[in-house]
C-alpha cells in the first residue's frame, strides 16, 4: 500500500465539540446583552471561524466580534475546550490508520493552541503527522489558507514530494508552534492532479469548497454537525454517514492508491 494522507477536521469531525463551542459562545453573547436566541443558531459556530459566525449571524461590528472572541476565549480556554468528547471509534479508526501506515493530519479553523490541548488529552497527538489550526490572533482561519499550511509542513517533513504527492517517508511533526506569521499561503502543487494521495475529511461545506480550492478530493461525514445535503451541495466526493463508513472508504481508497 502507497503512502497516503488523510487530513481530518476537528469540531463535527474527530470531536463532538458542540457542548463547549456552545456555552462558551452563550457566555460571550450574554457579555454583549443578548439572552435571546435559537439553538439552531449556537449549533452554527461548531466550525466555522468566531469572527464570521458572529458577524453573520448577530451581526456584530468588527470590534464587536473582537470582544465576542475575546469573552468566548475567556471560558473556552479553561474550560469549554475540554467540553467535548471524540466520537465513538475516532480512536479505534485513528489506530488501525496507524497500524496500516496511512498518514494523518488535522486541519481545523479552532486556533491550534486549542487544537493540540485537545488532542493531548485524549491521547490522540500520537495518530497525527501533521496538526495545521487557526492562529489566535485570527489572521489565519480560512479553511483553504489552514489546509494549505498543513500541505506546507507535510512538505517540509518530507511527507509530500515536490509535485505535491505523498512521498513514502514518514516523519515526526512539530505541532507545538503558533502559526500567526507562517508562510500558509505559499503556492502549493495540485496535490490531486487525478492521483488523490491526499484527501480532506470534514462535515461542513466550508470543509469541503476549501478543500477543493486547494485541488483536493473530499470525503464529507454526516454524523457530525453539516447535512448531507449541504455536503452534497457543496461538491463532496464522497460521503459517510457513520465512523464504520468512514473507515470502509478511508481503507478503499487506500488500497487503490
Amino acid at each position: 500500500m502507497r503512502k497516503i494522507l488523510f487530513l481530518f477536521d476537528m469540531d463535527g469531525t474527530t470531536n463532538e465539540s458542540g457542548p463547549g463551542i456552545k456555552k462558551s459562545v452563550a457566555i460571550a453573547l450574554e457579555k454583549q446583552g443578548i439572552t435571546t436566541y435559537k439553538e439552531e443558531q449556537l449549533d452554527q459556530f461548531v466550525g466555522p471561524p468566531l469572527r464570521q459566525s458572529f458577524m453573520t449571524l448577530f451581526g456584530f461590528t468588527e470590534e464587536q466580534a473582537a470582544q465576542g472572541i475575546q469573552d468566548y476565549r475567556s471560558y473556552y480556554a479553561v474550560k469549554g475546550k475540554f467540553e467535548n468528547r471524540m466520537y465513538p471509534g475516532i480512536p479505534e479508526l485513528l489506530a488501525h490508520m496507524k497500524e496500516a501506515g496511512i498518514l494523518c493530519g488535522i486541519a481545523s479553523s479552532k486556533p491550534e493552541k486549542f487544537v493540540v490541548e485537545i488532542l493531548e488529552h485524549y491521547g490522540a497527538a500520537q495518530y497525527f503527522d501533521i496538526v495545521a489550526g487557526a492562529s489566535m490572533s485570527e489572521q489565519l482561519v480560512e479553511k483553504p489558507d489552514i489546509i494549505r499550511l498543513a500541505l506546507s509542513r507535510a512538505r517540509e517533513l518530507g511527507l509530500l514530494d515536490d509535485s505535491g504527492m505523498v512521498s513514502g517517508i514518514s516523519a515526526g511533526a512539530d505541532n507545538t508552534g503558533e502559526t500567526e506569521d507562517r508562510a500558509a499561503n505559499e503556492a502549493l502543487p495540485d496535490v490531486c492532479a487525478g492521483r488523490s494521495e491526499v484527501w480532506m475529511i470534514g462535515d461542513r461545506s466550508y470543509d469541503v469548497t476549501g478543500a477543493h480550492e486547494c485541488g483536493l478530493p473530499v470525503i464529507g461525514v454526516t454524523y457530525g454537525y453539516g447535512s448531507r445535503r449541504e455536503l452534497e451541495e457543496a461538491g463532496a466526493d464522497l460521503i459517510a454517514d457513520t465512523v464504520q463508513e468512514l473507515e470502509r472508504a478511508i481503507f478503499s481508497i487506500a488500497e487503490r492508491i
